[in-house]
């Protein structure tokens, strides 16, 4: 009769040969797939938004997001070998936490708790190359070209509206490998800076600073047919405004910082 030992030593056997066998058979391809597709996804959107010294708002919202790449064969023609595009779109509206204050025309402020009204979208455009790493893994560094729009709308007495907007261009490196097959773990992160910020209020338009801007995001997804893929994505955003001039009033926007923690699981039709 096979000892308890010796069944534990097959079982490790067995399990290190499957183990190798699978790692065997993984290769680029299942990378490929993953980056030519279409992908939506749902999830939960943590906002935590500071202006130094006078109100934060932060909170979890409900969030959509909707995904198209395309990764070019590398038997391409040179121009177009392994050429990366990606384009992402999103959009984030709930309720978060205001703690802040009211003032008045003569500088006067109420300390003030209440919750704000948001509205998040943002697009985004990535232009790179991808390089085969050994066969089971790929580098695709590339730019991103994006811009974002947030209204807050703060509730209850003393309430108002601002529209917030920028645009961003970053520069980043994205790392895929596939440890088996249909499995494909996906690590990026780009840097780059915000232009075109501005606020908006009662009929008034604020310009604001420019400022770094960077983002980092992680990404595990299986496939579970020849065109359908499960994902799993943690994505992490921070930028700052810089402060906004005077206006004739007396009135100005001040400084601010701004960070988004996106948890999203998604289904993605692959194209080929």
């Amino acid at each position: 009769m096979m000892t308890a030992r010796k069944s534990l030593g097959v079982l490790a056997g067995l399990a290190a040969l499957v183990s190798l066998s699978m790692a065997a058979r993984a290769d680029e391809r299942d990378i490929r797939l993953e980056d030519n597709a279409a992908t939506l996804s749902l999830g939960m959107s943590d906002l935590d938004y500071k202006e130094p010294g006078l109100d934060s708002e932060k909170g979890w919202m409900p969030m959509l997001q909707m995904e198209a790449g395309l990764l070019a064969n590398p038997n391409a023609k040179p121009l177009l070998r392994n050429l990366y595009l990606h384009l992402t779109g999103d959009a984030t509206l709930g309720d978060t936490k205001y703690d802040g204050a009211l003032c008045d025309q003569l500088g006067n402020c109420t300390p003030a708790q209440n919750h704000t009204h948001d509205r998040v979208y943002s697009l985004s455009l990535q232009a790179g190359r991808g390089f085969s790493l050994g066969g089971k893994a790929m580098a695709i560094p590339y730019v991103d070209l994006g811009g974002r729009f947030w209204q807050r709308a703060l509730q209850g007495p003393g309430s108002y509206t601002e529209d917030y907007h920028h645009y961003q261009a970053l520069g980043g490196l994205k790392l895929q490998y596939s440890p088996a097959p249909r499995l494909v773990l996906t690590l990026g992160g780009a840097l780059g800076r915000t232009f075109g910020a501005e606020m908006d209020t009662w009929g008034e338009t604020f310009t604001l600073g420019d400022a770094m801007t960077w983002q980092s995001s992680a990404r595990l997804g299986y496939r579970l047919s020849p065109h359908l893929e499960l994902q799993g994505t943690a994505q992490y955003q921070h930028f700052r405004y810089g402060a906004s001039g005077t206006d004739s009033a007396g009135y100005y926007e001040p400084t601010s910082s701004t960070q988004q923690l996106d948890l999203l699981v998604g289904l993605s039709y692959q194209f080929f």
